[in-house]
């Protein structure tokens, strides 16, 4: 007897297990998907983690149901993913299942209550699809609409192997999930077309081009197929790359579907090939060997120093035939652009580079999670922290760039992991080079390196820095040279109009987007708030409504105050976001053209497509952005670079709030260093303005010492570990009520230095579910293991325990940013 372990999507402590048939014993291995049944009536796809004789102690033999089928004829998972899975589940406090559902695209996971659309017109121009397939289209044609439960869909698909034939019902597009999930293209390659062999002679072919005067695009196409085929003496045989054939235009696309489903041309699938001529690649003989049994890491002088070194050690991997995996924290932007990258890396714009961001649908996702695991063409993967659960098949070097960047921390929903720091622990086990780069190293870094835990290595380009000045915003009011109801200063008015003058462009970093942080009403002093979450509503001007930038909610500006009925004249805008400067901005400077980047800008491949353009055409003069403006190049012939709202940024209640704006305002500083950086403050004697005036080389060491002397003194990471836990109810007496017991209990715990009481955060409210946290620090002399089994079992004890507990989700976030 055979027994499988199987990881379910589901927020599951543990594998289930499930009796293997005979039938599959000699089929199964560890890696395959697998269709079980899970309680009473759920069906699901899980993976199979584990095969073993016997079962675990503790389950009972009679218990256990059996495996329904397999799809696949192979693993689709590795075990090196696997056991990635169950480490990061482990040290992140997550389950297993949370980053099974992270890992895989959802259409490689359909349960039974996904409900999956069907679209008829679809299936009826596929003349490509299968008896089988077309059996069980014409069956699904008695259901009523175009919707229908996966576990329904089940009943309509004969036979044992119904997933396979689900699978390729979604990679012909006839089926997709209701998420707008597009399906596997489980025939993984590239698409070629050949003419039908009855028409691969001159005379069938020219009677079929006469039969097709009255069919204009059809007949097109087939002139522009004959047209690209290889000159082989004139041969009809060959074959065209089909996105060669149709070059992105909708109307081959149409017509190349008639010519399919009429079998004049006729499809085949290639596995993808590197290259018929594969990019040359200049080799920098100097670089220095990077290490696979610990981290690298390299300090930048300037992004184009930072881009270029990870381009050498790209053009090596890529040379002698292997793969990389490269982490961007601005990766979702980079959609449609990546022939620009290749250019920033200093590589031959042939590079083969694929992009593995959230922007991507599923199926495009699915598509390359099989190129990497059924081609070994050399490639480089482009990816944002998601990109850290690909399968390493191939891969002989991983980077992660801007290694400090926040975006690299998973937040909602779990598993909440640190893209980083997972990819630090599969490099290490499978004993792959990682290198981490960085122009502003986190502090975690700097003391990895100080500790001999990376080999790093340094910059040795000269490099300066933008000029630092700050504008004393105490004395600016108390002069009254800064006017009520306006944000930028006088000096800083002065600066962009000289700047201007001079030819030379202006950046305005806000700390905000949308045009109001809030709306308030002068009469009864109540702002607009969220009726979901514990936060003022922003306003936007663009579309004239109040938005929630937590939950979505959002609504037109009202005609009078939802508190007291005021008229709209006593509802005062209160604030600077991006958009409220960009229009003072206008205001002052009429006849200059301005450039918004934030949020609302470049949500979307079209607005993402224009800021590129805007910003490589450089005819606008004013830039005004959020912190996203740093995720793009460099603009060209800026003189003048301001923050003139500093203060918002620093009064974040966060001991990281200092490092975070001290790495923007360097990251700055070296993206334009021939400006002069204006800030805005009303708190100049802070320590952070002190170090500015610094020599740029020594500045962000200096700075770094004396933050990590702070974090000694106080106990912060790096030299203390925390764990932040988190605890949601729609009852704010059930979350307040869980805090307190589990503070309690977790004090009475000597494996941990210090429990804080339950503290209700800046926001407590979030998607109508109050919100406590409790933050523990680690005691050293613990191992984390042993640290976290005592966490899951006073959890588990308190839940025994408190009804409020068990009404309340209690999260835990490991190294919290």
């Amino acid at each position: 007897m055979l027994y499988a372990g199987v990881l379910l999507p589901l927020s599951l402590s543990d594998f289930y297990h499930y009796r293997v048939p005979q039938e599959l014993e000699a089929k199964v291995r560890v890696g395959m998907r697998c269709v079980v049944q899970f309680g009473a009536k759920r069906i699901y796809v899980g993976i199979i983690a584990s095969l073993s004789p016997t079962l675990p102690l503790g389950v009972e033999t009679h218990k256990v149901k059996s495996l329904g089928y397999l799809p696949d004829d192979a693993p689709i998972i590795s075990q090196e993913e696997i056991d990635s899975w169950l480490w990061a589940a482990h040290y992140y406090m997550a389950t297993p299942g949370d980053l099974l559902h992270a890992a895989l695209p959802a259409t490689l996971l359909p349960e039974s209550r996904t409900e999956v659309l069907i679209d008829f017109e679809q299936a009826d121009s596929d003349a490509s699809l299968g008896r089988t397939e077309s059996e069980v289209v014409e069956n699904l044609r008695s259901i009523t609409g175009k919707g229908i439960h996966f576990e329904t869909l089940l009943q309509y698909i004969p036979g044992r192997n119904k997933l396979s034939i689900f699978d390729q019902l979604v990679a012909h597009g006839v089926l997709s999930l209701k998420e707008r999930v597009r399906g596997v293209e489980k025939r993984i390659g590239e698409r070629w077309l050949y003419l039908n062999p009855k028409y691969q002679s001159d005379d069938a072919l020219n009677l079929l081009l006469d039969a097709y005067k009255r069919r204009p695009a059809r007949m097109r196409l087939l002139y522009r197929f004959v047209e690209l085929l290889p000159d082989q003496e004139h041969s009809l045989s060959g074959s065209v790359r089909e996105k060669e054939l149709i070059a992105g235009d909708s109307n081959r696309q149409n017509a190349l579907r008639y010519l399919l489903s009429e079998g004049v041309l006729e499809r085949s699938f290639r596995q993808y090939a590197s290259t018929d001529r594969p990019p040359e690649y200049q080799i920098d003989p100097n670089l220095p060997p990077l290490e696979s049994d610990r981290p690298n890491y390299y300090t930048a002088a300037t992004y184009s120093d930072e881009l270029e070194r990870i381009g050498a050690y790209s053009a090596a991997v890529l040379a002698r035939g292997g793969r990389v995996l490269l982490l961007l924290p601005q990766s979702s932007g980079l959609e449609g652009d990546l022939p620009s990258l290749c250019s920033q890396l200093k590589l031959p714009v042939e590079t083969p580079l694929y992009l593995y961001t959230s922007s991507l649908s599923d199926r495009e996702r699915a598509s390359l999670r099989y190129r990497l695991t059924e081609s070994d063409a050399p490639l480089i993967v482009v990816g944002s922290r998601m990109a850290a659960l690909l399968p390493l098949e191939g891969v002989e070097l991983i980077i992660v760039a801007e290694e400090q960047d926040p975006l690299y921390k998973q937040q909602e929903p779990a598993p909440r992991f640190n893209a980083r720091d997972l990819l630090a622990y599969r490099a290490t086990k499978g004993k792959i080079p990682l290198l981490l780069t960085s122009v502003t190293p986190s502090m975690e870094t700097y003391h990895n390196v100080a500790n001999d835990k990376y080999a790093a290595t340094a910059s040795q380009e000269s490099f300066t820095l933008a000029t630092f000045r700050t504008i004393d915003l105490d004395y600016e009011r108390t002069t009254r040279r800064l006017k009520t109801g306006t944000l930028l200063s006088l000096p800083l008015r002065e600066a962009i109009s000289e700047t201007l003058k001079k030819g030379e462009k202006v950046v305005l970093v806000s700390a905000r987007r949308g045009y109001a942080p809030y709306i308030l009403c002068q009469k009864c002093g109540k702002s607009i708030r969220c009726l979901h979450c514990d936060v003022s509503l922003t306003y936007h001007q663009m579309e004239n409504r109040l938005t929630c930038h937590y939950c979505g909610y959002n609504l037109s500006l009202p005609p009078q105050c939802p508190h007291c009925g005021a008229d709209r004249e006593e509802l005062k805008k209160v604030g600077y976001g991006s958009e409220r400067i960009e229009d003072e901005l206008a205001t002052l400077y009429p006849e200059e053209e301005i450039v918004r980047i934030d949020a609302d800008t470049t949500s979307g491949k079209e607005k993402r497509s224009h800021i590129r353009s805007a910003l490589a055409e450089g005819k606008a003069s004013l830039y005004v952005g959020t912190q996203m403006l740093t995720h793009f190049a460099p603009i060209q012939g800026v003189g003048l670079v301001a923050v003139p709202q500093l203060d918002a940024m620093l009064a974040l209640p966060d001991f990281r709030t200092d490092e975070l704006v001290f790495a923007l305002l360097y990251r700055l500083a070296v993206k334009y260093p021939e400006a002069l950086m204006l800030l805005q403050t009303s708190d100049t004697q802070r320590p952070l303005f002190q170090y500015l005036d610094m020599p740029s080389r020594e500045l962000r060491e200096k700075y770094a010492e004396l933050v990590l002397q702070e974090r000694t003194f106080f106990g912060f990471p790096p030299y203390e570990r925390i764990i932040q836990v988190v605890v949601k109810s729609t009852r704010e007496e059930d979350a307040i009520e869980t805090a307190t017991l589990l503070s309690r209990h977790f004090g009475s715990y000597p494996g941990l230095a210090h429990v804080s009481a339950s503290i209700k955060p800046y926001v407590s409210r979030v998607r109508l579910m109050y919100i406590r946290q409790i933050t523990l620090k680690l005691a050293p002399n613990y191992s984390a293991k042993q640290i976290r089994e005592a966490l899951k079992s006073i959890l588990h004890q308190v839940e025994r325990t408190s009804l409020s507990a068990r009404r309340s989700r209690i999260l835990f976030d490991v190294d919290p940013l």
